[in-house]
């Protein structure tokens, strides 16, 4: 009785469902179709513009179509659904050889572009390449797959490095060799899994680069484990409070090669400059060296008011001091240094007093010369004299001895 109510019921449905829609029907088999009569599917729903939805279900799974017969063939009919006894979701191309586009596996493995996935997340595409990710008890990880790239370079990997807590991106089929590694403590490494310093970057030619910052200054390292002790470690950088900035040998003692102070004076070879503009603790080589402007030059010495000392004077001041007036002695030297310029203007001052010298001595001389020239001439005239006056004297003799 119950049976053929429920037939009757089923019949009075489909009456009514064919009087009020002549384009939709309910089928004998129980397939249901919505704006067409002939329904293929458990659900079919077709619109006037080519479009058709279906939703099907059997011992290959559950499936909902869609399809629009105007598309380009390949790209028809797309379904999603439910995979059956494999227990996978997935979306594909129906009429493009059951090609998946999406799936999700029972494990809960999500592939794109895949039918396998064999992490979290795998997606692959037609020319060789793959970017899967992955979670476990080593950590979380996104690996980025060329099959068709050389062995060693083919697997690249990115992500948490697990209990360590560090980020990486390294190359998975060249012996895990980490490219890049950020550390819990936020120190960066690149070419080295253990960075030691703010940055680590690291060579396979024993040549690291290193960047630190702490109370001490922020200083970039540069390392080269190859060479001679001393010279293995050159640092550039900020001295910390000090607030200068400086080039020094790290494993020679600390030596500061260029040292500028936080003012701008700089010293070479040495981190004091003594409050000059540029220090050098060495000797310094130039083809030329140019002092561009010195106000107190030397040329008051050739001025009609100047008082020029007498030699007796000069000679008085070495004597009780033991240098020339206005140089600094060899002590005062030793110990302060002296001015290049200032120095160049008192040698000239010198060199002036001694040409002055020279001019007086020079006149002096002349002066002499003429004397001289006058004196023998007087004794030329003399010496005419007595010649005359022995002659005389002669003629006298010889006229008395007559």
């Amino acid at each position: 009785m119950k049976t053929t109510m429920k037939i009757a019921v089923i019949a009075v449905m489909g009456m009514s469902f064919g009087l009020k829609a002549q384009d939709n029907k309910i089928s004998t088999t129980g397939d249901v179709g919505i704006g067409t009569t002939s329904p293929s599917h458990k659900l079919s729903v077709s619109s006037s513009d080519n479009s058709v939805l279906e939703l099907s279900s059997d011992t290959s799974g559950t499936w909902m179509d869609f399809e629009n017969t105007e598309a380009s063939a390949g790209s028809r009919v797309w379904s999603m659904g439910h995979l059956g006894s494999s227990g996978k979701f997935g979306i594909y191309q129906r009429d493009n050889t059951n090609e998946y586009r999406f799936l999700i596996t029972k494990e809960g493995k999500v592939g794109i572009g895949t039918s396998g996935p064999s992490h979290k997340l795998s997606v692959s595409s037609s020319d060789n390449s793959v970017m899967e990710l992955s979670s476990g008890t080593s950590g979380t990880w996104m690996d980025f797959e060329n099959t068709a790239a050389s062995a060693g370079s083919r697997l690249w990997s990115m992500g948490h490095a697990g209990s360590s807590g560090m980020f990486g991106i390294y190359q998975r089929d060249n012996t895990n060799e980490y490219r890049f590694l950020i550390t819990k403590e936020g120190k960066v490494g690149i070419g080295t899994p253990g960075p030691s310093h703010k940055l680590s970057v690291s060579s396979s030619d024993n040549s690291v680069m290193e960047l630190s910052s702490d109370t001490s200054g922020t200083w970039m390292d540069f390392e080269n484990k190859a060479a001679s002790a001393g010279s293995r470690i050159w640092s550039i950088g900020h001295n910390g409070r000090g607030g200068a900035f400086g080039i020094y040998q790290r494993d020679n003692t600390n030596e500061y090669r260029l040292y500028i102070t936080n003012d701008g004076k700089v010293g070479i070879g040495t981190n004091n400059p003594k409050g000059f503009q540029l220090g050098v603790n060495g000797k310094v080589a130039a083809t030329e060296v140019k002092v561009a402007t010195y106000s107190n030059w030397s040329d008051f010495v050739f001025y009609d008011n100047y008082q020029l000392p007498t030699l007796k004077e000069v000679e008085a001041h070495i004597q009780e001091n033991g240098h020339l007036k206005d140089i600094p002695s060899a002590e005062e030297v030793e110990k302060d240094g002296f001015f290049l310029g200032e120095m160049d203007a008192k040698l000239l001052q010198k060199i002036e007093e001694l040409t002055l010298y020279t001019i007086q001595q020079e006149k002096k001389i002349e002066s002499l010369q003429e004397q001289n020239s006058k004196i023998e001439s007087q004794q030329k005239q003399i010496d005419d004299q007595k010649n005359e006056i022995e002659e005389l004297k002669k003629l006298v003799q010889s006229l008395l001895k007559n």
